[in-house]
C-alpha cells in the first residue's frame, strides 16, 4: 500500500507541479524530498518552483501561482544579465 507521501508526490507529478508550500510558514519542499522537515503538511498545497526573492539567500521557492513563479526566474534571468 502506497504512503501518503508517495500518494502526494504520485499526484504532483501528474499534475505538473513542482513542489509544495505553505503561505502561513516560510517552508516549501520540492516533490523529490517531500516533507523533509516532518512536520504535519496538511496545510500546504500544490505549487511551482521559481528562483526565490526573499533576499536569504535560498536558491528556489515554491509558488502558488506558476506564471509568479515564471516571473521570479525572467527577473532573476534579466538582473544577471544586467550585470
Amino acid at each position: 500500500m502506497p504512503t501518503i507521501i508517495e500518494i502526494v508526490k504520485e499526484y504532483l507529478e501528474k499534475n505538473g507541479y513542482d513542489g509544495l508550500w505553505n503561505g502561513d510558514a516560510p517552508c516549501g519542499c520540492l516533490k523529490e524530498d517531500l516533507n523533509p522537515c516532518g512536520e504535519p503538511f496538511d496545510e500546504c498545497s500544490p505549487g511551482f518552483k521559481g528562483v526565490c526573492t526573499c533576499g536569504e539567500g535560498c536558491d528556489w521557492d515554491i509558488y502558488a501561482d506558476k506564471a509568479d513563479a515564471l516571473a521570479a526566474n525572467e527577473a532573476h534571468a534579466a538582473a544577471e544579465k544586467a550585470g
